[in-house]
């Protein structure tokens, strides 16, 4: 959260109406007095968890996960199946589902000024936010299916067992 925030400020002077929402579990009371620190906590809040996430997909003009490690974001998915585009830092798990200039943006880990930049390019243009998000539909449903995945997986388990069956007949 700490290079969200002070990317914020950033996004703050070319989209000042703009509001930051986190929504999810956890101890807010630090970032909350890190956000008045930066000067940033009148534009920023903190929801706490919810259990209809789907309403905040449903508001949301972007998605932003600028993680410095993370397995493949549950998240991320879900915003992206949404038609949410994303702003994310250049970890593998999210160029497997972000591709830079098409779905969203990667930006390196860490770069403030960078993660402000995208933010802020999204932010304004509301043609570019409706592309990249028809993008991120796309490819969730071209890529991430449940149904996709299962025949991938079935293949896996073909493949594993002709290997199987061919190494026991050769031994």
């Amino acid at each position: 959260f700490s290079s969200l925030l002070r990317a914020w400020q950033g996004v703050q002077v070319s989209c000042p109406r703009v509001i930051l929402y986190f929504v999810g579990a956890g101890d807010r009371r630090p970032w909350e007095d890190y956000a008045r620190r930066l000067g940033v906590a009148p534009s920023v809040r903190f929801m706490g968890p919810c259990l209809d996430v789907d309403v905040w997909f449903r508001r949301a003009a972007v998605s932003v996960l600028p993680s410095r490690r993370e397995g493949m974001s549950n998240a991320l998915l879900e915003a992206q199946s949404w038609g949410v585009p994303a702003v994310v830092s250049d970890i593998p798990a999210n160029r497997a589902i972000v591709d830079d200039g098409g779905n969203g943006f990667v930006v390196p880990v860490g770069d403030d000024r960078a993660l402000a930049r995208r933010l802020s390019d999204l932010l304004a243009s509301p043609a570019l936010r409706i592309e990249m998000g028809r993008l991120a539909r796309q490819k969730m449903e071209r890529q991430f299916d449940v149904e996709r995945i299962a025949e991938r997986l079935i293949g896996v388990y073909a493949t594993i067992r002709q290997q199987v069956n061919s190494t026991m007949l050769h031994s």
